[in-house]
């Protein structure tokens, strides 16, 4: 059996699925899976999506694209990080704190919407069989919490899904990954508002350099980093020279700015973990 036969097969014993949706590739194309798992629609597929000061932006409104390109329902909820005190600390457990405040937040509304309907549900997420070379501490709020993952119950990983999103002439097949903005900041240091406002604005203007995976890490309250692809890392350094990048970043209140030489590497800053 095909992947993507394998992949829509998944979803066959349940009446309805609720998926926690960002509208990055992963979540997009398991949108797009448990669609395609019931053509006729008698299997109603929602995409949930829990905003905050943490998601990039222009994320929420890319995200209701989507899921209005896949033809499915489209909620937002507040899951309300501003207020967790031991996500914002920023240790080695931030994504299990954010996970499983988002979870919860979609568990929670779940539990009131399903009381009125009947049959079988899921709520599901894009994590794939490639978060396990990783430090994911998420994972342990996702299964405490008992919600499901296709893409990792499959052994799917980032390769096989993009390769199913080009299958399906997806709008996301080529985009590349942007997990939130508290990613960027080095653990232990505390996460802010202003901070969150400093790595969006940076990245934004990256963009408009026209680098498409760009990264600005926070080390420490005065000291950032920006990672770009490693084929394109000489055309922002020649870039530097001839329009002063990091001096207008500078302006956002850091003292110094690098340019990592090596080039974007998912989850670098959890090198510092091992």
């Amino acid at each position: 059996m095909e992947q993507r036969d394998r992949l829509t097969d998944w979803f066959r014993d349940y009446a309805r699925v609720y998926v926690a949706f960002s509208g990055g590739l992963d979540s997009s194309t398991l949108l797009a899976a448990a669609r395609r798992s019931s053509p006729d629609g008698s299997r109603p597929v929602t995409a949930v999506y829990t905003g905050g000061m943490l998601a990039p932006r222009g994320e929420e409104a890319e995200a209701a694209r989507i899921a209005a390109e896949t033809g499915v329902s489209f909620v937002t909820l507040r899951a309300g990080e501003e207020e967790l005190a031991d996500l914002l600390r920023n240790d080695r457990w931030r994504c299990y704190y954010c996970k499983k405040r988002k979870l919860s937040c979609i568990l929670d509304w779940l539990g009131q919407y399903e009381a009125k309907l009947t049959g079988t549900s899921v709520l599901v997420d894009g994590s794939n069989a490639d978060d396990q070379k990783d430090w994911r501490p998420g994972t342990k709020a996702k299964e405490e919490l008992g919600v499901r993952s296709p893409f990792a119950e499959l052994g799917l990983g980032k390769d096989d899904i993009r390769h199913l999103a080009r299958q399906w002439h997806l709008s996301v097949a080529e985009k590349p990954s942007s997990p939130c903005l508290a990613s960027r900041i080095a653990y232990d240091l505390a996460i802010t508002p202003e901070r969150l406002e400093q790595i969006d604005v940076a990245e934004a203007k990256l963009h408009e350099y026209g680098f498409d995976v760009v990264r600005f890490r926070v080390l420490t309250p005065d000291r950032a980093r920006i990672e770009v692809a490693a084929h394109r890392v000489n055309e922002l350094l020649e870039l530097e020279q001839n329009e002063k990048i990091l001096e207008s970043l500078k302006q956002l209140g850091f003292r110094e700015i690098e340019i990592d030489r090596d080039g974007f590497v998912s989850g670098k800053l959890n090198t510092f973990l091992r």
